[in-house]
């Protein structure tokens, strides 16, 4: 295991250059794009590719000035291969329980392709919800917002991190929330269970990535969880089983998600692969300057 710490030094300025980067994105999408022109879906994908890239341009510029590398967040390219193989073999070890669950029960029929598209067709969105949902919200919410806003709150105590989490969480949700006001709901869903559902996503990334400390995990999950019809790279579903049945198969999911997040965290450091953040500080924060001045007065 190895320890390092992450330094920013743009203080409360360069978190407001990624807010504002955060909100042109909400009005550029919701306002400019498909719900605003009216464009067909091939300029609106345009549209989304080539904003998305502008504003990781503009992350990647906050960062320089920050003087904090992507990979310094977890973005690191032999981090990759690692968050690929936790992913898949999470969902290829849940396919394999859940499969077992519906034979139990009878519920055979629950086994089998549930997406809403085809496959190639199924295969682009999530190329696309890769790069416009996974990659661009993660590594804006989590990577930056939720490290940065912990190394403002005091760096590595849990108060620090919870308030981190939490606030991260916050922006991820307000992030979503205009849609229900311009296009409605997705699918059939209520308003509370939406907003519950962006609750618990959004706590659900920041502490896989707080446990990993690898961004490239909850890219990933964050992508299949976006997967077209189901909520993750899944072949069973729970339709038509009894409220027990279901409550077991939800259990059974967030128990191995549980699990494999331990079980990642074990290897990674018996390994060595595992890069333990020891401190998060910021240079130009209050508190730093307070912790500065106290360390001189004694």
């Amino acid at each position: 295991m190895r320890s390092r710490s992450i330094v920013f030094r743009g203080g409360f300025q360069g978190l407001l250059a990624v807010l504002a980067l955060l909100l042109f994105r909400i009005l550029s999408t919701r306002l400019l794009g498909e719900e605003g022109l009216g464009l067909s879906f091939a300029h609106t994908t345009a549209y989304d590719v080539i904003s998305v890239l502008g504003l990781l341009g503009g992350l990647f510029l906050v960062l320089r000035w920050e003087e904090v590398s992507p990979s310094a967040l977890g973005l690191s390219p032999r981090l990759a291969l690692p968050a690929i193989g936790t992913t898949a073999g999470f969902f290829a070890a849940f396919n394999a329980l859940a499969a077992c669950l519906a034979v139990a029960i009878g519920q055979e029929g629950s086994i089998g392709y549930h997406w809403s598209e085809p496959p190639a067709e199924a295969a682009w969105t999530l190329l696309m919800t890769f790069l416009v949902a996974g990659l661009f919200e993660e590594l804006f919410l989590r990577g930056y917002l939720q490290t940065k806003l912990i190394a403002l709150c005091g760096g590595q105590g849990w108060r620090s991190v919870a308030a981190g989490i939490g606030l991260s969480s916050l922006t991820f949700s307000a992030l979503h929330v205009p849609r229900v006001f311009l296009s409605g709901l997705p699918g059939e869903l209520t308003l509370l269970f939406y907003l519950s559902v962006l609750a618990l996503s959004a706590l659900a990334f920041g502490l896989l990535y707080e446990f990993t400390h690898n961004l490239y995990v909850p890219v990933l999950f964050h992508t299949a969880g976006n997967a077209p019809g189901t909520a993750g790279i899944l072949f069973v579903v729970p339709d038509g089983w009894s409220p027990g049945a279901t409550v077991g198969y939800w259990l059974v999911y967030m128990g191995l998600a549980i699990g494999t997040v331990l079980l990642y965290r074990w290897w990674a450091d018996e390994t060595g692969r595992l890069p333990v953040w020891t401190e998060r500080v910021d240079t130009a924060s209050p508190l730093a300057s307070s912790r500065a001045q106290l360390g001189r007065s004694e």
